[in-house]
């Protein structure tokens, strides 16, 4: 049932959320999960939407007009995508001291939508937000963040004389005399942005960013200010080692529920797994404003350049389908990942019979242990990750394994060796909390020692084979499962997405498979874990009593 409040917002400001989850404005899986949480955060108690700012700040669009193309003179009249954008950044505000719930706002999308625009009559709103308000524009060279100054620049112009006078325009500067405020365009060098207090900062095409130095600087400026913003705008590049990926990739898993953090909103426009870009259909997925500042023909005539001229395949995937392009063929897309995912709790272990493996580092790297229960012809996956914390020093991953550690998701265990004793009492806190556990499988390789101790401890050590013969029939298995979306339930952790995300299949002749990687740093052993725990159920004998109800005596 649609609450009062949702009414109002469809009316005055826009349904743009609604119209995606029904499915009345096509749109991807990112946007869709951006949607629903919008619509979630209306029923939260500790929050509100202030419906009287959002349009305050649509009208504040609104006296602008374009300077260039075919809308030069028009007013900017905001379109409903661009409508929802404001709406999630200026509209929801903390009950507690009506401060934005907004910090950190992070838009990809293809280009030619005018988002460059749009965050610069932003950074003019920043502007004038609070007295000694300080609004910093960068980007990965002065060049390009001088694209978005300008625009601003301009954007004030076209208020007319008696406004723009308000204003004093310099080259790498705009100040704004009566709240002694100023909005600066700065250069990429991260050692001459000490000294900064930001309480608005934008980082434009921040997928080239080649580290997150600047980023880090302008974000720690924030620290004085009440309700801060940090915008990155960007289209998607070929840079799939940088910063930005994770940035990006850590906004999605908010949206997704994987991470919490309320002050995170963050949009990706982009084509789903298995789109084909040649589907006309599809296009508004990564255009949002197709057929309005970009055409249809514009993309028509990118479709035929990339078959005419295949070396430009990959520009054209980022740029214009926004697009991570990679050589990897992923095992299974992680929009299936994502929709198999809950919670799995450890009361859920009670009265489970449990089958388990583990997939143990040979030295310094990561462990995983699965846990795997069947229940009502369900299966339900959950596993845990150790790691030596000397590996924190040196590993590429590093930064990856310090965020899941403060999450709770990563185990660190002393010295520069993982210390099987932290799996091995993880093994006794399932085998309290179950009906018992049938089977563990492991993988004979390094593993030996622990396995021996296992089995005096009672407990039923099978050795599972890592060759393709072996692990052809679970890895598909899982794959059904988890493509149909029905009797798989995987524990919701950024860790095990992480292995997925890195799992390629490797086929012999004869189609059978097994699961690889494609360098040592993406990681997958959550994934063979999985593979080898449900494996382990395949091999056992499996009677549920049937016999008994068909003899009759």
């Amino acid at each position: 049932m649609m609450s009062e409040l949702e009414k109002e917002i469809k009316e005055r400001i826009t349904s743009y959320a609604w119209d995606v989850v029904e499915g009345k404005i096509l749109a991807c899986q990112n946007i869709i999960l951006a949607c629903k949480r919008f619509i979630a955060f209306l029923q939260r108690d500790d929050m509100y939407f202030d419906i009287e700012e959002v349009e305050k700040t649509i009208r504040f669009f609104g006296k602008f007009k374009h300077f260039t193309g075919q809308y030069n003179h028009h007013s900017f009249t905001l379109q409903e995508w661009q409508k929802f954008m404001i709406s999630g950044i200026y509209g929801f505000k903390w009950k507690k001291d009506d401060t934005r719930v907004t910090r950190t706002f992070i838009l990809s999308v293809s280009r030619k939508q005018g988002k460059t625009s749009c965050i610069s009559i932003m950074a003019i709103k920043a502007l004038l937000e609070e007295n000694n308000a300080q609004v910093i524009v960068a980007a990965n060279s002065a060049s390009q963040a001088s694209i978005l100054f300008k625009m601003a620049s301009s954007y004030l112009k076209s208020l007319g004389g008696k406004v723009d006078k308000l204003f004093r325009r310099f080259r790498d500067r705009i100040m704004f005399d009566k709240t002694d405020s100023v909005m600066r365009v700065v250069s990429a060098d991260a050692s001459r942005l000490d000294g900064l207090n930001c309480n608005f900062a934008v980082v434009d095409e921040i997928s080239q960013a080649p580290n997150s130095d600047v980023y880090d600087v302008l974000e720690s400026s924030m620290g004085s200010r009440q309700q801060p913003l940090m915008c990155c705008c960007t289209t998607r590049s070929n840079n799939q080692s940088g910063f930005y990926k994770e940035l990006e990739q850590s906004g999605i898993d908010v949206m997704r529920g994987l991470k919490q953090d309320d002050s995170v909103f963050c949009l990706v426009y982009t084509l789903d797994d298995g789109d084909d870009c040649e589907d006309e259909e599809v296009w508004k997925k990564c255009s949002p404003n197709l057929g309005i500042s970009v055409s249809e023909d514009f993309y028509r005539q990118q479709i035929t350049k990339m078959k005419n001229n295949p070396s430009q395949t990959t520009a054209i995937m980022t740029k214009v389908f926004n697009v991570w392009t990679s050589t990897s063929n992923v095992w299974i897309p992680s929009s299936y990942i994502v929709q198999n995912m809950e919670n799995i709790s450890d009361d859920s272990f009670k009265d489970k019979t449990l089958y388990l493996s583990f997939d143990l580092a040979s030295t310094s790297d990561l462990t995983c242990l699965t846990a795997m229960y069947e229940n009502d012809g369900k299966f339900y996956f959950k596993n845990w990750y150790f790691l030596p914390t000397d590996t924190l020093k040196t590993s590429t991953n590093k930064d990856k394994y310090k965020t899941w550690h403060r999450q709770g998701f990563l185990t660190l265990t002393p010295g520069n060796v993982t210390d099987y004793d932290y799996v091995f009492n993880q093994i006794q806190k399932l085998h309290e909390l179950s009906d018992g556990i049938q089977r563990i499988s492991f993988d004979s390789w390094n593993s030996t020692d622990f396995s021996i101790r296992l089995t005096e401890a009672g407990y039923n050590m099978q050795p599972y084979s890592q060759s393709i013969g072996s692990m052809n029939r679970p890895t598909k298995a899982i794959e059904r499962l988890i493509m149909e979306g029905k009797n798989i339930i995987i524990d919701k952790n950024p860790i095990t997405m992480f292995c997925f995300e890195n799992a390629v299949p490797k086929p012999d002749y004869n189609d059978n498979i097994k699961i690889i990687k494609e360098s040592y740093e993406n990681k997958i052993d959550g994934v063979i874990s999985i593979i080898m725990a449900y494996g382990g159920y395949q091999e056992e004998n499996h009677y549920d009593g049937s016999l008994i109800d068909a003899i009759t005596f």
